[in-house]
């Protein structure tokens, strides 16, 4: 488990380096006008397709997975959930 943490404090450590570098890289003056880290607006727009791609495949695996799987669930699990959710509720109004 050390070790596990241990690469994780690494990698994260590394991915701050290599922002602090592209950061460093966006602010240099006279250098070329044309860089390509900048979005533009097809850049944006791709992004943004992306973005409600995937949004759509995770609402169609969500359904697909509760249609498949719902009937697995333990409806006395769910009820000990919603009692502790009301419970919560209750105590901090």
């Amino acid at each position: 488990m050390t070790a596990l943490i241990s690469i994780l404090v690494l990698v994260f450590i590394f991915v701050a380096i290599w922002q602090m570098v592209k950061i460093f890289d966006l602010t240099q003056t006279g250098k070329s006008i044309e860089n390509n880290q900048v979005a533009n607006d097809n850049d944006n727009k791709v992004n943004g397709y992306l973005m409600i791609g995937f949004l759509i495949f995770i609402y169609a695996i969500t359904i697909v997975c509760i249609a498949k799987y719902g009937d697995l669930v333990d409806p006395d699990t769910i009820n000990d959930l919603i009692n502790k959710e009301m419970i919560l509720q209750n105590l901090v109004e």
